[in-house]
């Protein structure tokens, strides 16, 4: 099932399953928001089988469900207003998010967020790696949550890649590996052609990489599957 964005006069934007319709563009999915037009590169679902779009391109920059949950521009979470400056992260995890926060008066930084949170801004350091670029500037594919519930997002660090957890600790280029079977091996590069993270079939934490020498599909659980590609595809 897909996003199906056609742009021609009397069409709208939609998200269906097999059997039903799960998001459509004018719907109100809960008090009284209604949900504008959406691009078919600003969809995900969560691990619970939600369905979300973000970023849209007519009416408010918003992240916006088939559970009701809405995000737009202007609200405050945690005592950080959402900019209307810029795009809500592309891949979408209910209840996670990265936005351009004000975190005080005329001051922006990227903040991963959850409904009523702020669990990571720029300027905090996690797993003794500063955060000066959550999201990087590749506007997709930068957040995940693994089988534990905790939310996985790309940073890049004075130049060097990094995958940080709200659980603490950060897997950064030209660093050891920080947990499971893998520690201690040098993280040689987080790969350029795919920025995210991904979770495997058992909720561990997947990255592509090479560590230690060896190209491939990382998983906290000290699987590799050899070769690259995006992580999220369960080795």
């Amino acid at each position: 099932s897909a996003p199906n964005p056609t742009g021609g006069f009397g069409s709208i934007s939609a998200v269906w399953s097999s059997t039903s319709v799960l998001l459509q563009e004018g719907e109100d999915i809960g008090g009284g928001v209604i949900l504008p037009g959406f691009s078919q590169a600003n969809f995900d679902w969560n691990n619970n089988g939600v369905a979300a779009v973000s970023s849209v391109f007519f009416g408010a920059d918003g992240v916006y469900s088939s559970a009701g949950v809405a995000f737009t521009a202007g609200d405050t979470i945690g005592g950080a207003t959402i900019s209307s400056s810029g795009n809500f992260d592309a891949n979408v995890q209910i209840d996670d998010f990265i936005a351009p926060v004000e975190t005080s008066p005329g001051v922006f930084a990227n903040t991963v967020f959850s409904s009523t949170a702020v669990l990571a801004q720029e300027g905090d350091t996690i797993g003794g790696v500063f955060l000066d670029d959550i999201g990087s500037d590749f506007g997709s594919g930068l957040l995940e949550v693994d089988g534990a519930g905790n939310v996985f997002f790309y940073n890049d660090t004075s130049g060097d890649r990094a995958i940080i957890s709200t659980a603490g600790f950060a897997l950064e280029q030209d660093s050891p590996f920080p947990t499971g079977p893998l520690a201690g091996q040098n993280v040689d590069a987080v790969s350029t052609g795919s920025f995210a993270p991904g979770v495997n079939s058992q909720g561990d934490l997947v990255v592509d990489a090479i560590v230690g020498g060896v190209a491939g599909l990382h998983s906290f659980d000290g699987q590799v599957s050899p070769g690259s590609s995006l992580p999220g595809v369960n080795p």
